[in-house]
């Protein structure tokens, strides 16, 4: 493949512990070479860039920023500032990219030039185990429909961004949580996106990660994120959103995990992976049996395939929790 554009990839690091080497590798093994690997570190205090000191020395294309802590969307716009690719990917710093994710974004972005930016499927990393895969592959119109439903398209970290297309764009540094949707409906409101049908990343689920540990905050700066939208495209948020004061009322403490299994096994069931789907809502029922939706995933798996679209009827707030 031409590996003549030059890919940015952004790496925001706050206190990535002992996951951080393996992500930074994920990145730095990439068949596609041709990157620049920007790593922002926010602040950090556990010492985790240390234990990777052997490639921010040694590799080149390795470009390390150290700041005070400012937060995840500072930390991406001071990177958007400073980033030169034609292409530019979000990586976080305790995930996992697999080897041919830059490559096959790259190559869908390169052919597509209407294209502003391409999602790609992505499963859990819990433990050693990889989980619950989303690969559903959509075009523009179908990224489309999703933006305008208040969802997005693809997980926010799978994104890769034309930048001569977003470069006016900046994430909102008075959002604590849910930056990334924010993003991705502003962007999309204005340009096209896609997602191709591969799963390249792997998005970790650890009990540290900050969604889980503010799950109010979570929730209230999601309804502001659809409230700003609301206010984009000249809509009522209340009538739009009349649910909006049970999410702020009782929050998902599990980050809508669950949910992402009941949509992981729809997906297989509906692609033709029974087994598969089967084993993801097994594997959802073991982690939180006492949850609803871990039975709803497992429902989802054994009814027959051709019923499977006519049962599920998703509102904004669960396609953003399933990370579509």
């Amino acid at each position: 493949m031409d590996q003549n554009e030059l890919v940015s990839v952004i790496i925001c690091v706050y206190n990535a512990g002992e996951y951080f080497l393996p992500s930074l590798e994920s990145v730095v093994n990439q068949t596609y070479r041709n990157l620049e690997i920007m790593i922002i570190d926010d602040g950090s205090t556990d010492g985790c860039l240390d234990t990777a000191r052997h490639l921010l020395d040694g590799d080149p294309r390795i470009r390390l920023f150290n700041r005070a802590n400012g937060g995840k969307s500072s930390a991406l716009n001071f990177a958007l500032e400073r980033i030169t690719g034609e292409y530019f990917a979000i990586h976080d710093a305790d995930d996992i990219s697999y080897p041919n994710r830059i490559e096959t974004q790259a190559g869908y972005l390169r052919a597509k030039p209407d294209v502003a930016g391409v999602f790609c499927g992505y499963d859990l990393i819990i433990g050693k185990r990889r989980i619950a895969p989303h690969c559903e592959e959509k075009d523009a119109a179908r990224c489309d429909l999703d933006i305008r439903n208040f969802a997005m398209p693809g997980h926010d970290p799978t994104a890769m961004y034309r930048s001569s297309m977003v470069r006016g764009f900046r994430f909102s540094e008075e959002l604590t949580n849910a930056e990334g949707l924010d993003f991705i409906l502003r962007v999309g409101e204005r340009f096209k996106f896609g997602r191709v049908a591969h799963c390249l990343y792997g998005y970790r689920i650890h009990p540290t990660s900050i969604t889980k540990r503010n799950p109010v905050d979570r929730e209230a700066n999601i309804s502001e994120v659809f409230r700003r939208a609301c206010a984009r495209r000249g809509l009522d948020f209340g009538k739009v959103f009349p649910e909006h004061e049970t999410w702020l009322a009782k929050p998902k403490k599990d980050n809508g995990l669950m949910n992402h299994f009941v949509g992981s096994a729809q997906s297989l069931k509906e692609n033709g992976h029974p087994f598969a789907a089967l084993r993801t809502a097994l594997y959802g029922i073991g982690l939180r049996p006492g949850n609803g939706q871990s039975w709803k995933a497992l429902a989802y798996a054994l009814m027959p395939r051709a019923l499977v679209p006519f049962f599920r009827k998703k509102s904004p707030r669960a396609a953003f929790a399933e990370g579509e």
